[in-house]
C-alpha cells in the first residue's frame, strides 16, 4: 500500500518521497469530502482508488494491492478467478448467491461488488470499496447502487425489494450513525477521520471530547484529521492537544499541527521547549508549501498560514495570485472574500464571488461554497431578499449538509417565509458544525 498509494490516491505532495517510505511522510491525502466521493464512501470524482480500498473489508483483513494485481502491469487476468481465490465459487459463483443466469454480466462478482464509473468519457475505473449492493441507500441518500446502474428503468425502491427478497434486511450502514458514533466505532481508520469533520461545533462537550481522543489514536489517519481540525478548541485546549502532535512520527500529521497552532499567542501551558520545537516544524512546514507554491491549492494553503498568523496583506496576495492562475479554484474566492470581510470590505468581496461564479456556473456542485458565502456577505449587508436564492442554492447542491439547510431556513424566516423556512429550522436547528474556511481540494496526481 505504501508503494501504491502516491500514484493511486487523491493527495497533494508535503515532501519529497521515496516508493516504499511512509505515505504520510511525503502526502497529505483527501478523506471523505463532499464532491469527491458520496455520502457512503463510493468514489465520485478522481480519487484513484486508495481511499475506497481502505474502506473494505478486504484492506481490514490484510489484502494488499499486489495479492490481485500484478505489481508491474497491474493486469488482472480474468476478475471473477482472482476473486475465487478466497471466495469459493460453489458458494458465490452460483445463480442462488447472485440471483442472475450463468455466464451473464449480472453473474460476474465485479459487476455487483466493483461497479465501474468512468472518466473522461473513456476511462472505466472500479470501486475498490468491494460493497455488497445497497440499493436502499441510493433511494435515502441519493448514491449510485449497482442495480439500478444496469437496470436503469427500474428504481431504487424496485432494486430494495428485490434484494430483501433475495439476501434478508441489510445490517445498519455507518451513514446512519452520528458524527461522534462513526469516530469512535469499530470502523475503518478512514471512514473515523472522515467523520471528524462532521463533529458539531466546539459548544458540544462530547464533540470536542472525541476531538481530544483523537488526537491520541493510534491511527495516523484519525491523528491527521484531528489535527486538521485544531482551531475549533479553545486557545488553551488547543496547545494541551494538539502540541504533543508536533513530535509525531508521521510528517502530515505534525505540519497540520503547526497549521493550527499558527497564530496561537501566550497559553498557560506552553513550555520553552515546546515552543521551540513549533519553530521546527513550521520551518518544515515552509519547506512544504514552498512545492506547491506554482498550483491554485498550494497558493490558498499559503494564505491560511499567512492569515492565521495576522499577516493579512500576504494572505489577499496568495489568494489572488491563486486566482490569477485558476480563476475557477472556488476556495481562493471564498477564503479572499472572508479575509475581506474581516477588513470591512465586503463590496470588493462580492466582485470576487460572483467573478469566481460566472466561471464556475451556478449549478455545479462546486459553486455550493460561492452561493453559501455570497449569500451571506449578502445578509450581512441586509439584503437578505438577496440571500434568498443563493443560500436555497448551497442548500440544494448540499443536500446532506446541516448547516446549508439551517442557514436556508433562517434567511427564509427572515423575509417573513416562516411556512417554508419551518421545516428546514425542525430538522437542522441546532445540528451544525462551527464555520470554517473553505479547504483547498487535494491536488491531483
Amino acid at each position: 500500500m505504501e508503494v501504491c498509494a502516491p500514484c493511486h490516491s487523491r493527495r497533494s505532495r508535503i515532501a519529497p518521497a521515496h516508493p516504499g517510505e511512509p505515505f504520510l511522510d511525503g502526502y497529505d491525502p483527501a478523506l471523505l469530502e463532499r464532491g469527491l466521493y458520496f455520502p457512503d464512501g463510493q468514489i465520485r470524482e478522481e480519487v484513484y482508488v486508495w481511499g475506497s480500498f481502505l474502506q473494505s473489508r478486504m484492506h481490514a483483513q490484510g489484502v494488499t494491492c499486489s495479492d490481485c494485481h500484478d505489481p508491474h502491469s497491474l493486469e488482472i487476468a480474468e476478475p471473477d478467478a482472482v476473486c475465487a481465490g478466497c471466495h469459493r465459487p460453489e458458494v458465490f459463483a452460483t445463480p442462488g448467491h447472485h440471483q442472475h443466469p450463468e455466464g451473464s454480466e449480472g453473474a460476474s462478482c465485479v459487476a455487483c461488488h466493483m461497479p465501474a464509473r468512468t472518466y473522461m468519457g473513456i476511462d472505466a475505473r472500479r470501486d475498490h470499496g468491494f460493497r455488497i449492493p445497497r440499493p436502499d441507500l441510493a433511494g435515502a441518500l441519493g448514491t449510485p447502487d449497482a442495480c439500478t446502474g444496469c437496470h436503469a428503468d427500474r428504481s431504487p425502491a424496485w432494486a430494495s425489494a428485490a434484494a430483501g427478497r433475495w439476501w434478508g434486511e441489510p445490517e445498519p450502514h455507518w451513514t446512519s450513525m452520528a458524527p461522534v458514533e462513526r469516530v469512535r466505532g469499530d470502523l475503518p481508520p478512514w471512514i473515523r477521520a472522515s467523520a471528524l469533520a462532521e463533529l458539531p461545533g466546539s459548544g458540544n462537550p462530547r464533540a470536542m471530547a472525541t476531538l481530544v481522543e483523537a488526537s491520541r489514536d493510534p491511527s495516523a489517519l484519525v491523528r491527521l484529521a484531528s489535527a486538521r481540525l485544531g482551531e475549533a478548541l479553545e486557545p488553551d485546549a488547543r496547545w494541551q492537544v494538539m502540541s504533543p502532535l508536533l513530535r509525531d512520527p508521521r510528517r502530515a500529521v505534525r505540519l497540520e499541527a503547526a497549521r493550527s497552532l499558527a497564530g496561537l499567542g501566550p497559553t498557560a501551558s506552553r513550555r520553552e521547549e515546546d515552543a521551540l520545537l513549533q519553530e521546527e516544524v513550521m520551518e518544515e512546514l515552509e519547506a512544504s508549501l514552498a512545492l506547491v507554491r506554482d498550483r491554485p491549492a498550494g497558493l490558498v494553503q499559503r494564505g491560511d498560514l499567512a492569515r492565521r498568523l495576522g499577516q493579512h496583506d500576504q494572505a489577499e496576495r496568495a489568494y489572488r495570485l491563486a486566482l490569477e492562475l485558476g480563476p475557477w479554484f472556488v476556495p481562493a474566492a471564498v477564503n479572499l472574500a472572508d479575509l475581506l470581510r474581516l477588513e470591512r470590505r465586503d463590496e470588493e468581496g462580492e466582485q470576487v464571488l460572483r467573478a469566481c461564479l460566472e466561471r464556475v456556473g451556478p449549478t455545479l456542485p462546486e459553486s455550493a461554497a460561492l452561493h453559501q458565502a455570497l449569500g451571506l456577505l449578502l445578509i450581512r449587508g441586509e439584503r437578505h431578499t438577496d440571500a434568498v436564492p443563493h443560500l436555497a442554492q448551497a442548500a440544494k447542491l448540499r443536500p446532506l449538509d446541516p448547516r446549508a439547510g439551517l442557514l436556508y431556513g433562517l434567511v427564509l424566516e427572515a423575509v417573513g417565509r416562516h411556512e417554508e423556512a419551518r421545516p428546514y429550522l425542525e430538522r437542522y436547528g441546532g445540528n451544525t458544525g462551527p464555520p470554517r474556511r473553505e479547504e483547498p481540494p487535494q491536488d491531483a496526481k
